[in-house]
């Protein structure tokens, strides 16, 4: 029940535990004050962070990520880094892609951005 801190991962904290060791890393709540100061946790350093593309006022953490532009991006320590966003497979002939949406959808799909135009009637 010894709790035991690796020279090779100073921020692990390892329990032996009946002669088995087990690890874990710590958990880095950037809320917490002091945290960015933490050099464990090297994500909650605000020069770590990344401002949106268009929103300046949005403030993404490292490891963070969005959607821009159809592309996924995701905050590295303060720089940005996106690709393609992949798109989910349509189940369709003649998929469509509806303006302001990134993939292409079904006429069916219930997640298309436009309403269709069939009307059910109950009753």
């Amino acid at each position: 029940g010894m709790m035991v801190t690796p020279h090779s991962a100073p921020c692990k904290r390892c329990t032996c535990q009946n002669g088995v060791l087990s690890c874990s890393e710590p958990r880095c709540d950037c809320s917490v004050p002091g945290s960015e100061r933490n050099r464990c946790c090297p994500q909650c350093d605000p020069r770590a962070a990344c401002k949106h593309q268009e929103l300046r006022h949005v403030v993404f953490r490292s490891g963070e990520r969005w959607i821009y532009q159809c592309q996924t991006c995701e905050c590295l320590f303060g720089e940005v880094d996106c690709w393609p966003m992949e798109c989910p497979p349509t189940s369709c002939a003649d998929p469509l892609l509806a303006p302001g949406d990134c993939c292409p959808r079904c006429h069916n799909d219930p997640c298309a951005l436009e309403p269709s135009n069939t009307t059910t009637a109950s009753g």
